[in-house]
């Protein structure tokens, strides 16, 4: 009985021992695992924080880029500099010829201006300025090739740009230095590839916010909800209007971050052209930890930024009337529909001044033939003439001008002078006068339109004296008609001096002054072709005149020492003709 419970007792114990041994193994491997899990965890800890930086570093150097191309450059014989940002004229290396800054026009602003101009001039039903703003349309879109020339080789390795200083920007070296800045703060143990950075401009799929406000008031703007964003027309979006098409970049109001995802390298081929301005980064960047050795490539997309010109002192339209109001024209509408301004039997004399202002650069400076911008045709009558220079004054308002606003002018009666007389005295060659009063005469008046800041319409008049100083400013657009009124309403009477002041060498010269029932027209506009490269001196900046600048507290900026606004209509009596200064006639 006794040696079963031995054998038994046996066999438990080399149970156990079997049973011991297992659980050993088994705790070995399960530390083991856990050790191995904990180095995984770590790895992979150490490979997430790695990316994460990586992706800040990329998404740096995809901002870097982008503020850089934002600041660059271009030299346009359509408007003159242009770039994907405003910039008031302050730059150092955007001098015209008379030594003056010139603005800066962001490529955004300029497409916006010849939407919204193009949206008065079919409002007004004029076929003339509707013919300048598709003009406008068509130059922005060859602007924005040169644009895109030049932004496309700054942002290659060896590439460079210049901004409105004439300092140098590389896009490229910026943008890989701001990935390498992040680079060494990267987890673990990471280099980056070299060569592997690379800098792409595209277009947004469904765009974005751009930084072009919709023209005001919208009910007159002809923007669809979805071509705009929080009042702002929406970029890579066609936003056609009288079967033209307007594409504005994407250009924010700051520079931000756009999903990948949503970029298109080169630009959205299905839109009717495209303005890439979005840069897509890229980079490789080798990280140890990774399992498969292979390096990491991230990616991200920066939209430049403009800072938008509010344009406070475009200039001014000016009507003048130095020998008093002329009774055919009573609102600027008369000037639109008047039969003898707008007859096309009766062209007017179209010049340009070359070699400087004239007559203030002469003997230097002459008046030479110009065509009309439009096709290059002949010249039109004094009336269609006008509605070019009125076309300029409101393309000099950028997108702030108001419609309603500007329509409302063209309607709006004129005021009447005061004093509705003065005392007539002859000038002299010298300048001044013979001391001898004679009149009473008809009261000039001159009456100025400004945009004001937030592009509403300013008007003031004020008196104007009879033989005014006008110079033409250098390759703009001057034009006159002599007799463009006859038959005119206005009472004509005659003044006869005892003698007259020296005349051309000749001394007491007898004779009366009459004042007849024709006037003259002389039209100067001063911003018709806009930049240096086809501008002249001023490069089509508005010239000082005290008259019609605004005060200081306007801020604004004469551009130069001659004496005439843009653009200025001037109607004179058939009587002063012979001391008309500035007309080629003479």
């Amino acid at each position: 009985m006794d040696k079963p419970l031995v054998t038994i007792f046996l066999l438990l114990s080399r149970a156990a021992r079997r049973n011991n041994q297992g659980s050993i193994l088994l705790v070995i491997a399960f530390i083991g695992l856990v050790m191995a899990l904990i180095f995984f965890f770590l790895n992979y800890t150490r490979l997430l924080g790695s990316n994460a930086e990586q992706k800040k570093a990329i998404e740096s150097a995809a901002l870097a880029a982008a503020t850089d191309i934002a600041n660059i450059v271009v030299n346009t014989d359509e408007f003159g500099f242009v770039s994907l940002s405003d910039a008031a004229p302050i730059g150092r290396s955007t001098t015209a010829p008379d030594q003056l800054s010139m603005p800066v026009r962001s490529i955004n602003t300029i497409i916006g201006t010849a939407r919204l101009d193009l949206i008065i001039a079919n409002s007004l039903n004029d076929q003339t300025m509707q013919q300048f703003a598709i003009i406008d349309a068509q130059n922005a879109q060859k602007a924005a090739s040169k644009l895109m020339v030049a932004l496309n080789a700054a942002i290659t390795p060896t590439g460079i740009g210049s901004d409105k200083d004439g300092n140098k920007i590389y896009p490229y070296a910026d943008a890989l230095s701001a990935y390498n800045r992040n680079n060494v703060r990267m987890t673990g143990s990471s280099s980056y590839v070299p060569n592997s950075m690379k800098l792409t401009l595209g277009s947004l799929k469904g765009g974005l916010a751009s930084n072009t406000p919709v023209p005001q008031p919208e009910y007159l703007a002809v923007v669809p909800t979805n071509q705009q964003a929080d009042g702002f027309y929406r970029s890579d979006t066609n936003v056609p209007f009288l079967n033209q098409n307007f594409v504005f970049a994407s250009v924010g109001k700051s520079s931000t971050l756009a999903d990948s995802r949503m970029f298109v390298a080169g630009g959205d081929t299905t839109l009717p052209y495209c303005i890439p301005s979005v840069v897509k980064a890229e980079a490789d960047q080798f990280i140890e930890t990774t399992m498969s050795g292979a390096p990491v490539h991230c990616a991200a997309c920066g939209v430049p930024s403009s800072l938008y010109d509010p344009l406070p002192a475009p200039g001014s339209l000016s009507l003048s009337f130095p020998d008093g109001p002329v009774p055919e024209i009573k609102k600027f509408a008369d000037i639109l529909s008047n039969g003898q301004l707008n007859d096309n039997g009766k062209p007017a004399g179209l010049f340009t001044p070359t070699n400087g202002d004239f007559p203030w650069d002469y003997p230097n400076a002459s008046m030479s033939p110009m065509p009309w911008p439009i096709n290059g045709a002949s010249s039109p009558p004094i009336g269609v003439v006008w509605r070019g220079a009125f076309y300029d004054w409101i393309r000099r308002g950028g997108c702030k001008a108001q419609i309603d606003q500007v329509l409302a002018i063209v309607n709006a009666p004129l005021d009447a002078p005061n004093p509705a007389t003065v005392i007539f005295a002859p000038i002299t060659t010298a300048g001044g006068t013979t001391g001898t009063p004679l009149g009473p005469v008809p009261g000039g008046i001159i009456h100025i339109f400004k945009f004001g800041p937030s592009g509403n319409v300013l008007y003031k008049s004020g008196p104007l004296k009879p033989y005014p100083f006008s110079v033409s400013s250098n390759n703009q657009m001057y034009a006159e008609e002599l007799n463009a009124i006859t038959g005119s309403a206005i009472s004509t009477f005659s003044i006869t001096p005892p003698v007259l002041p020296q005349l051309k060498g000749v001394t007491n010269v007898p004779g009366k002054l009459d004042f007849t029932d024709k006037w003259d027209v002389y039209i100067r506009d001063e911003v018709r072709q806009p930049g240096i490269n086809l501008g002249g001196k001023h490069g089509g900046e508005p010239m000082d005149n005290a008259q019609v600048a605004m005060n200081a507290s306007h801020a604004i900026k004469s551009k130069s020492k001659s004496l005439q606004s843009i653009p200025l209509v001037g109607m004179k009596n058939d009587a002063h003709n012979p001391v008309i200064t500035g007309g080629p006639a003479e």
